[in-house]
């Protein structure tokens, strides 16, 4: 199925941050440097995906709550977002291991597969025309896979 258009700059963000999940179960299949992987997944956060979830946050979750058949997905989404922050600070304050970027990986592989494959698809059927305008998610320039110094995942 085709992206609403306003809806593409984000699928162009989830496909930069599931390259970013490859990199990472890359690096982990190949018992790369941890504090490498910790810096690279510290440089996703802080230049893409926090930005991205607050969007969502500020933006796509309220019209979800706003439209009655697609409340109970803002719910989700909230809490995976809540649930995939907290995953990312732990693994920055001390519990750094292959076992928790794996975890980070797979938790925000699913979240993305979720919301493509079956919150998207269902607001393009349950939307009316007039709700899309609330949608406006501008395009980013994300990089950080192709700009980040070390290719720990080569």
């Amino acid at each position: 199925m085709k992206r609403h258009d306003n809806l593409q700059p984000l699928s162009r963000q989830h496909h930069h941050e599931l390259l970013a999940c490859l990199l990472l179960k890359k690096g982990i299949e190949k018992e790369a440097d941890l504090a490498t992987m910790q810096a690279f997944t510290r440089q996703f956060w802080n230049n893409d995906l926090s930005q991205h979830v607050k969007a969502e946050e500020n933006t796509l979750i309220p019209l979800l709550m706003a439209t009655p058949a697609l409340k109970h997905y803002a719910a989700v989404l909230h809490n995976d977002h809540e649930l995939i922050e907290t995953i990312f600070e732990r693994s920055q304050d001390g519990y750094l291991s292959y076992r928790m970027l794996e975890l980070f990986a797979d938790t925000l592989e699913e979240h993305i597969h979720f919301e493509e494959r079956v919150v998207f698809s269902v607001m393009q059927e349950e939307l009316p025309d007039s709700a899309w305008h609330a949608l406006s998610f501008k395009e980013r320039d994300v990089n950080t896979c192709e700009s980040y110094p070390v290719k720990f995942w080569e």
